[in-house]
């Protein structure tokens, strides 16, 4: 019996915890960008638009404006750090500008727009082409400028001057201390940069949308996002069902197809989600988030990693994951206000002295505008059988103070008051606070401030304790 144990002999390989682990963390370091301090803008940030730098507390993104008629027109704007997820911000408008941000050079930036790169004077607010060259595609790497043209030759600016490096070589995808990663005919090629010739080629992906690393890549491909190694060539799929992807240091973020982003190591691994918007541009710059939010009309918004802070960039920030309160039809809004009408009447403006309390029993709830608008939460329809509560919504207006030229400055608040129907008393009330007027001393400017959505507060009042522990009992 013991030589019969011991003549057993098998070919698998079996991988501990500890050798996982391992595997798992030189994948990440094949895939690392070791040159990103010397470049401008990530490749990453590149192949989703490049539309957003950052430099000395300020950012400058580029904007459109949408006319009736499909047309849109760019421009440039500049945008103080501290006015993130603000209103309240000066509206510097730069100069007409609709194309990639490359990066900082000195103390202008340098552009690529409709195949011409420019420089971006930002002092006195102009542009410039800096090369006679119809350009591809262009980073900015130490203290030189590199590019392709329509001819497929690779170009290097600098302050010696524009300097013809080698002929027909393809799309310059990226580069690094060792190499120039081109596009030619569909196939990747990897150019040594002390030789100047092609050393590697790589088939079998969507290299458009590659992303570079220390001994492999990262690319998107029909909805799935893979990893191939130089080495062997070999592909692999990370994470599938994406719309775009965005990568800085070791961290990855994704776009799901059906919506939501979520953050991982770049090799897919330790993911976690971290909202639930509809994503697209994904850009990641200084452990920061940018990106278009389709459910708000491809408005920019931001999320800081470290603590998950989400916001619009410049405008009022939706509920995460687009609207999630939804209007009754006409019909079933009519039967609401035959029913309620003279209730709400009666306890429009009352308050409640609590922010929060327990609550009496475990309902949904019904929101009602001053003018007669009602709302439930998305995939939470409510009939006039079904249990629930009424939550009021007015709005209260705030002196602030009176302008130079005698005018009176005013700031509107939004109040949501709960209540049992047809109980006069008000369970709990939650005041969202409207934005602030401009600081305008003449004319008539904007005197009363904005109003704040009240759907970020009324989503965390169905999410927060007070429903819990109602459920709980």
């Amino acid at each position: 019996m013991p030589l019969l144990l011991t003549s057993c002999i098998t070919d698998q390989v079996i991988i501990d915890g500890e050798m996982a682990l391992y595997l798992q963390e030189r994948v990440n370091e094949e895939l690392i960008d070791v040159d990103s301090s010397v470049r401008g803008n990530a490749p990453s940030n590149l192949v989703n638009g490049g539309y957003l730098l950052e430099r000395e507390g300020c950012l400058y993104f580029i904007n459109q404006m949408e006319f009736d008629d499909g047309s849109t027109y760019g421009y440039l704007q500049r945008l103080h750090t501290s006015q993130r997820g603000s209103l309240i911000y000066d509206n510097d408008l730069l100069l007409d500008f609709n194309g990639q941000l490359l990066g900082f050079w000195e103390s202008n930036i340098i552009g690529l727009e409709e195949n011409q790169l420019l420089l971006i004077d930002l002092e006195e607010y102009y542009k410039e082409p800096i090369s006679e060259a119809l350009v591809t595609r262009a980073h900015i790497f130490g203290e030189a400028l590199f590019y392709s043209n329509l001819e497929g030759d690779l170009y290097c600016l600098s302050g010696a001057g524009e300097e013809l490096l080698i002929k027909g070589v393809g799309e310059l995808l990226s580069l690094d201390n060792h190499y120039f990663y081109t596009l030619f005919n569909g196939n990747l090629e990897l150019i040594d940069r002390a030789e100047m010739k092609v050393v590697k080629s790589l088939t079998g992906g969507s290299y458009e949308t590659a992303t570079f690393g220390r001994e492999g890549l990262l690319f998107l491909e029909e909805e799935s996002l893979k990893r191939q190694s130089y080495t062997s060539g070999e592909i692999k799929e990370v994470l599938s069902g994406i719309r775009s992807y965005g990568r800085e240091g070791y961290c990855l973020v994704t776009a799901s197809t059906e919506g939501g982003l979520c953050i991982s190591c770049l090799d897919g691994t330790a993911k976690r989600r971290i909202s639930d918007d509809l994503a697209d541009s994904l850009l990641l710059i200084d452990g920061r988030l940018y990106y278009f939010n389709l459910y708000d009309n491809k408005a920019i918004y931001t999320i800081k990693i470290e603590d998950e802070v989400r916001s619009a960039l410049f405008s009022e920030t939706l509920t995460d994951g687009g609207l999630q309160f939804i209007r009754y039809g006409s019909g079933e809004e009519q039967s609401l206000l035959e029913a309620y009408l003279p209730f709400l009447q009666e306890v429009v403006g009352k308050q409640s002295q609590y922010g929060e309390q327990q609550l009496p029993y475990d309902g949904k709830v019904i929101f009602i505008t001053q003018t007669g608008e009602f709302y439930h939460r998305k995939g939470e329809e409510i009939t006039l059988n079904d249990l629930f509560y009424l939550a009021l919504i007015t709005y209260h207006s705030t002196h602030l103070g009176t302008y130079s030229d005698g005018g009176q400055a005013f700031r509107t608040d939004t109040v949501i008051t709960l209540f049992v129907p047809f109980d006069p008393n008000p369970l709990i009330s939650i005041t969202v606070r409207g934005y602030d007027p401009i600081q305008i001393k003449t004319g008539e400017g904007d005197r009363y401030g904005m109003l704040a959505s009240w759907h970020p507060a009324a989503l965390r009042l169905l999410e927060s304790d007070m429903f819990k522990q109602v459920l709980s009992h």
